[in-house]
């Protein structure tokens, strides 16, 4: 092969090669420099062979590379490889991976360098290193555990707190095996995590390991787990970092063992309780509130809302009081009762308790009151009412009179009406037709006056008519109104008996109402009406 052929090989080689290839002189200056030389130094072919090399170190390098090319110039033994690094043209530093050796050309010794930019590289394996370094440094400083396995899964390093859970020195912990402290059931699950990671190269999310101390207890952690790999990218081992939830875990049993406390008595309650959202969505009910409302648990839970079992009536004042709780909780009454709508719009009335649970939500207990109530009203009608008759008795009239004083109704008139002839009623055709007597009167009576006005059973045979803002006219027309009633009754043929009334009355000041004295001269002029009556006709007739 001749020499021009070599020579053609050898510039073809060199100038498609991805390694920059130069000649260097004993002089310190280039005879060569291949193409990809002028890419990694950014100088032109023509600046290179006019610059000593030295100029491409990076100052804190030029000694030590400087000292390598003249040992090797010199034939000394030197290594053929190592790195060092460089500044290009613009100032840029880059890293580089040289290969080195002598040659002889034309009576010259020069050294033949190869040299590649491994700057990407040498910066990735620094980060890598600071992150790493970084990492360990915070799991150093925070309260969780890092560690460092081989692939047999022996400790290779821990930071601090892995000794303090497992109450080892870390001088022992080093080469322990997930076997030395954890029980056989354990060590077996863990196994198959640390493997299923090696298997598939993917980290494995937090997960509960039980370990035993030294001391023999048993401790909690949540730990997660790595893989690590060496510079060649083959597994070396694992990593992964563990905090100690013992405390955690046992907090979550005692609560869990509260809840289900709770839930018994919350479930078992005679009491309807359900817990609402602040957007008053109802999250649970128990089954006293299934059975007083109507609806299945289902159909409530996460669906309804509490406002949806609240009377029209009550609710602008409930939704009130739900928003000065918000604001405080002392602000609004904690016990109050409202009416209450079922399944099917009954009524009921409820007294509810409300408190508020962590998080702003609600609770309320209901008691259905309903029967109370019901008990209440008639005990307070039977206060106010003659059990009799249903109209007013002389508690309410009097009270009613006192009330008139001193009022803008004014003047008030008073009627006295005594029933004539009761008593012959009650002899001749028993206590029940007297009682039915004074019942028909009553009605009559009543339905004779207006609404505003008051009729009252102020005795056994008596009844007092409280007409506010009325004139001598306007009272004698409501007695012409009761004496043709009478007649009407009278006059029918299936009647039992005939109703026959005296009636009195008398009006009050139209400034000033004395109720003794407006009491005394209706009763005086129902008296002498009476006696008018017996002497111009007989007792009323028996039919």
């Amino acid at each position: 092969m001749s020499n021009r052929k070599i020579n053609i090989d050898f510039e073809a080689l060199t100038e498609n090669s991805p390694l920059a290839i130069y000649l260097l002189a004993k002089d310190g200056h280039f005879r060569f420099v291949n193409r990809q030389m002028s890419v990694i130094t950014e100088y032109s072919r023509e600046e290179l062979l006019r610059i000593p090399f030295y100029l491409l170190i990076h100052p804190e390098d030029r000694e030590n590379v400087s000292r390598q090319f003249n040992k090797r110039i010199k034939g000394e033994k030197v290594i053929t490889s190592y790195e060092f690094r460089g500044i290009t043209k613009s100032g840029k530093v880059i890293y580089i991976r040289g290969f080195f050796d002598v040659i002889e050309m034309e009576n010259e010794r020069l050294v033949l360098g190869q040299i590649l930019d491994i700057t990407e590289k040498k910066l990735l394996e620094e980060e890598i290193k600071k992150r790493e370094e970084a990492y360990r440094r915070v799991m150093r400083l925070s309260n969780l555990g890092y560690f460092e396995v081989d692939v047999r899964g022996s400790f290779i390093y821990v930071n601090e707190v892995i000794p303090k859970i497992l109450g080892y020195s870390r001088e022992e912990i080093l080469g322990l095996n997930n076997k030395d402290y954890s029980d056989p059931e354990t060590a077996k699950y863990v196994y198959t995590i640390f493997n299923t990671v090696y298997r598939e190269e993917k980290p494995h999310p937090f997960f509960e390991w039980k370990l035993i101390r030294k001391d023999g207890k048993e401790v909690y952690v949540e730990t997660s787990v790595d893989l690590i790999y060496d510079e060649k990218g083959n597994k070396k081992g694992f990593r992964g970092i563990m905090r100690d939830i013992t405390h955690e875990k046992e907090m979550k049993q005692g609560l869990k063992e509260r809840e289900e406390y709770y839930r018994v008595i919350f479930e078992g309650s005679g009491t309807a309780m359900i817990i609402v959202t602040e957007d008053h969505i109802i999250t649970r009910v128990n089954h006293k509130f299934e059975k007083i409302s109507g609806y299945r648990r289902e159909e409530i839970e996460g669906k309804m809302k509490w406002t949806d079992f609240v009377h029209e009536r009550d609710l602008p004042r409930m939704l009130s009081y739900n928003r000065m709780r918000k604001l405080d909780p002392h602000s609004v009454p904690r016990e109050y009762e409202f009416t209450f709508l079922d399944r099917w719009k009954n009524k009921k009335y409820m007294l509810v308790n409300v408190s508020v649970l962590p998080g702003g939500r609600i609770l309320g207990s209901f008691t259905d009151i309903t029967g109370r109530k019901e008990l209440e009203k008639k005990l307070l009608h039977l206060s106010f009412h003659d059990a009799l008759t249903g109209i007013y008795n002389r508690c309410y009239f009097e009270e009613e009179l006192t009330r008139l004083e001193n009022n803008r109704h004014l003047p008030v008139a008073l009627i006295i009406a005594d029933l004539d002839g009761l008593k012959q009623i009650n002899d001749t055709l028993g206590h029940k037709m007297g009682d039915k007597y004074i019942r028909e009167s009553a009605n009559l009576l009543r339905s004779c006056v207006r609404k505003s006005d008051v009729v009252a059973r102020i005795g056994g045979d008596e009844f007092g008519i409280i007409l506010p803002s009325s004139d001598r006219d306007t009272v004698e027309r409501v007695i012409h109104r009761m004496k043709n009633a009478m007649e009407r009754y009278n006059s029918r043929k299936e009647r039992e008996f005939s109703i026959s009334i005296s009636f009195g009355f008398a009006i009050s000041e139209r400034d000033k109402l004395d109720k003794d004295l407006l009491f005394r001269e209706a009763d005086k002029a129902m008296y002498k009406n009476k006696q008018r009556k017996k002497c111009r006709e007989k007792r009323p007739c028996m039919k």
